[in-house]
């Protein structure tokens, strides 16, 4: 080497040694800058100015499709459309109330009128979500989508080093999860947000199994509650479920550290403890989401939208993810339920044989055989292996969709990888069993594989298309045994590089399931008929004509994006009675708890109560021509037609009648087109009657004052009947001229109240008592959380000797941790254990002297048994 050059090695050698002994005073900020930095190269369109979104396959519907760019090459993927279509749309609402000052409550463009912080998939509440109302949610989503990533990988990383995994472990562990299929599949979800979770609920849960602390049953409650605001209350049960496996597992396997069964169960009882705590946490949440779900068809008819079990052939996709096509090209497949159900298990090939081989090597270990359990069970609900049937069938399993339970495995794997890594570190396999371990799950693989195309002749794709999928595996193995045989063999940064490109590398073909577009491509701008819509005066609500359930006309909730009211919408929970009234009388096709299509102005019944719902405008395909009596053409562009209902009635008008009628009875006539909504109105029996009525409809001028309050001006004249054209629910209220009014259900589905003579005003109120019920018990949980965990930070100190007494009980975890290395955290016994240590040794002092008295009083017995 040339010795000017020396010089300048030697000095970066000095800062690569700053730099690594700087990482190791900081071990979860060094792992943070890490992660970070594989996501940005992993994603790095974001560098480039490109926004993540699924609101691209608006191009292809009316409104927006007058207006495709001809350089928009982008196809719409097969698990795209509810981030479009709901999440999307619904935030963007909440946005503006925020931004205006008002808590969202109510969501008043879908459904006729629909809760919105009761709705939990909007999930309002979890701080990630507040970055997108903050700033621009079309530039945030993205970036909120990473965070989240980060946050996924930050957790295993955390769980890696609890359960005593050395970083370099604990980086492959959170690399392995946050990129794995589960993860990148449901990223713009809320499933996602409940999944990045997960490690945190482990670590907090492994922390509890051992300590027994009430300092860890608050980290435990504090990450549920967490998981409850994240926005899919079923991903948050499902992992409530793994973690309470986790712990079960752990008590039960772990003989060492298990004094009693007493202290397991009350381990177990502290656990169980922090899912009501946890509930608790999330109060503000809850409470609104709970007045609506007690009210929905959801409550009912969710059980029928569990998914079947996998196929136990599925399980190949462990091997050959692209095994029903390529996996870098979404649209050709041939499995229709490709995405949301079989490729959404990968998390690596490489991966999983780390993961074997830690199994194998730790096999003797607590934590090994609970995250084995968690696994195998979750195996076994996801291919529907008996006894797993049998659990189906028991709450909250019957109501959920157990098919994601996927990623329960994938979190098995990642930290199984991450053992793996850390132990091959300090004692590297042997060439014939790098060889082993490679070659086996080749073999294996193609022999499935043959089996299956042997008897199922109907078996996939092509065979050409098996034959990439095992060359692609026999390339991935290949690469894992190089990294195999460098692991313990080179330095070990090297090696750890080389595990962590092999594991992101395998899960590349992973990007393309989220796209990344420039601005103007990721989001459309606004439409000009949405544009005429927005610029016309007063309180109106708009429909649709289209044919049958058409896909190709601007689908539910998205005219909540541009503050356009309708009757359709896309989103649970939806109140009961109002399915039936859009089922029925509105004769709007659906399924189960779905309302994809929209009510048909061409029907004459159906009209006529879109009328009373004042729905007065209506969009069309700009090439369509409908010929509806009192419908005329207003606008017509190249991006659609609309037609204005010149007969359309106002939010708000008075009937000089009422029918008092049970439920049922209303809605049939309703389908039979009895109503006539300018006469009568259908109420429940025991509602008041009018008083000093007249016999003329009379309309009034409603206008929303917040987005939960809506004020009605009641013109001078006689009493009768107030309709308001908004959907029912218990918690809306109502005041006339200050004084409190009974609202009552009106036709069925909508609201209504007795007025009296005169000239009046109205105010319609949606309650936020549910709300503010839930930010009380809220705030009460975190005042309790705070106490356990500032409380119990000191910990108890034993006396000294109890704990020589009671090293066999308490182990330190090493099953990976390499030398020099220190635990995370000495675990300390608890007073339970001192107490049985202290009491157990006193008897003993006691016994010993007394039993040597009686010893020498007894006579020697000889063993019949003995040889002679």
């Amino acid at each position: 080497m040339d010795p000017v050059q020396a010089p300048r090695w030697g000095r970066l050698s000095e800062r690569w040694s700053s730099v690594t002994a700087w990482s190791d005073r900081r071990p979860y900020l060094s792992a943070a800058l890490v992660f970070a930095f594989i996501l940005l190269v992993f994603f790095n369109p974001v560098l480039f100015g490109k926004q993540m979104s699924q609101q691209h396959i608006l191009w292809a519907e009316w409104p927006w499709h007058g207006a495709e760019p001809a350089t928009l090459t982008q196809p719409i993927l097969a698990n795209e459309g509810d981030e479009a279509h709901t999440f999307y749309p619904l935030r963007l609402a909440a946005g503006r109330d925020i931004r205006a000052g008002e808590i969202p409550l109510w969501n008043r463009y879908t459904y006729g009128g629909h809760v919105m912080l009761g709705d939990q998939q909007t999930a309002l509440l979890y701080p990630l979500t507040w970055i997108g109302i903050l700033l621009p949610l079309a530039w945030a989503w993205g970036p909120m989508c990473l965070l989240n990533l980060l946050i996924a990988a930050m957790g295993m990383f955390a769980f890696a080093r609890g359960v005593g995994i050395r970083r370099s472990g604990g980086l492959v562990a959170g690399t392995v999860f946050m990129l794995s299929a589960p993860m990148l599949g449901w990223l713009q979800w809320p499933h996602a947000l409940v999944f990045a979770l997960l490690g945190w609920l482990l670590w907090a849960t492994d922390r509890l199994t051992k300590s027994g602390r009430w300092r860890d049953v608050g980290w435990v409650s504090l990450v549920i509650g967490l998981e409850i605001l994240a926005g899919h209350p079923e991903s948050a049960i499902l992992n409530s479920l793994a973690a309470f496996t986790y712990a079960t597992a752990v008590i039960i396997a772990d003989r060492e550290r298990r004094a009693t069964w007493l202290v397991g169960i009350r381990k177990i009882g502290m656990w169980a403890f922090t899912n009501a705590l946890g509930l608790a946490v999330a109060g503000a949440a809850v409470i609104p989401f709970y007045t609506s779900y007690d009210l929905s068809i959801e409550r009912i008819s969710h059980k029928y939208q569990t998914r079947s079990p996998l196929d136990l052939s599925d399980a190949l996709l462990y091997l050959m993810p692209d095994l029903y096509g390529r996996a870098d090209n979404w649209p050709n497949v041939s499995r229709l339920d490709f995405l949301f159900t079989s490729t959404l298990v990968d998390f690596g090939v490489g991966a999983l044989i780390l993961a074997l081989v830690a199994l194998w090597r730790f096999r003797a270990a607590a934590q090994t055989k609970a995250l084995a359990a968690v696994a195998g069970i979750s195996a076994l609900l996801m291919f529907g292996i008996w006894p797993a049937k049998l659990l189906l069938k028991i709450p909250p399993l019957d109501t959920v969709i157990v098919q994601r339970v996927y990623v329960y495995i994938a979190a098995a794997g990642a930290i199984g990888a991450g053992a793996a890594v850390a132990s091959l570190i300090r004692k590297p396999l042997g060439v014939r069993s790098i060889g082993l371990w490679t070659v086996l799950p080749l073999v294996i693989g193609v022999a499935v594989l043959e089996l299956e195309l042997a008897f199922n002749t109907t078996y996939g794709p092509e065979r050409t298309v098996h034959y990439l999928a095992i060359g692609r595996l026999a390339a991935i193995l290949v690469l894992t045994a190089v990294v195999l045989w460098m692991l313990g063999r080179v330095k070990e940064r090297w090696a750890v590089a080389a595990a962590l490109v092999l594991c992101v590398g395998q899960l590349a073909y992973l990007t393309n399931m989220n796209v990344w577009l420039s601005p103007s491509l990721a989001h459309p701008a606004t439409p000009p008929s949405i544009q005429f819509l927005q610029r016309q005066p007063g309180t109106f609500r708009i429909g649709t004509i289209r044919i049958g359930v058409e896909s190709t006309l601007m689908q539910a909730n998205a005219s909540a994006m541009y503050g356009l009211e309708t009757l359709e919408g896309h989103d649970p929970p939806i109140s009961r009675r109002w399915v039936s009234f859009a089922t029925k009388a509105l004769q709007q096709p659906g399924y189960l708890e779905r309302l994809p299509g929209g009510p048909d102005p061409r029907d004459r019944n159906a009209l006529e109560l879109l009328r009373m719902m004042n729905v007065r405008y209506y969009l069309s395909r700009p090439y369509a021509r409908y010929s509806i009596p009192g419908l005329k053409e207003v606008y017509r562009g190249p991006d659609a037609v609309i037609y204005q209902d010149a007969y359309a009635m106002p939010r708000a008008f008075i009937v000089p009648q009422v029918h008092r009628t049970g439920a049922l009875f209303a809605l049939t006539q309703m389908k039979n087109g009895k109503l006539k909504p300018r006469q009568f109105a259908y109420v429940p029996v025991g509602s008041p009657g009018i008083l000093g009525g007249g016999d003329a409809y009379r309309t009034a001028v409603a206008k929303w004052t917040s987005n939960r309050e809506m004020r009605v001006d009641v013109p001078t004249g006689p009493g009768g009947w107030l309709v308001l054209s908004n959907p029912w629910t218990p918690d809306w209220k109502a005041t006339v001229d200050g004084k409190e009014a009974v609202v009552k259900p009106t036709n069925f589905a909508i609201q209504g109240i007795s007025i009296p003579p005169g000239k009046h005003t109205v105010v319609f109120t949606y309650s936020s008592t549910p709300f503010w019920q839930g930010v009380f018990l809220s705030l009460s949980a975190l005042f309790l959380i705070a106490l356990m965990i500032i409380g119990g930070r000191r910990g108890w100190k034993p006396r000294k000797g109890i704990e020589k007494r009671l090293g066999r009980d308490l182990p330190i975890p090493d099953w990976a941790v390499g030398p020099g290395q220190v635990p995370l955290e000495k675990p300390e016994p608890n007073r339970l254990q001192i107490s049985f240590a202290r009491e157990k040794n006193k008897l003993a002092r006691h016994l010993k002297p007394r039993i040597a008295q009686i010893k020498q009083h007894l006579p020697k017995l000889e063993n019949p048994f003995r040889k002679k």
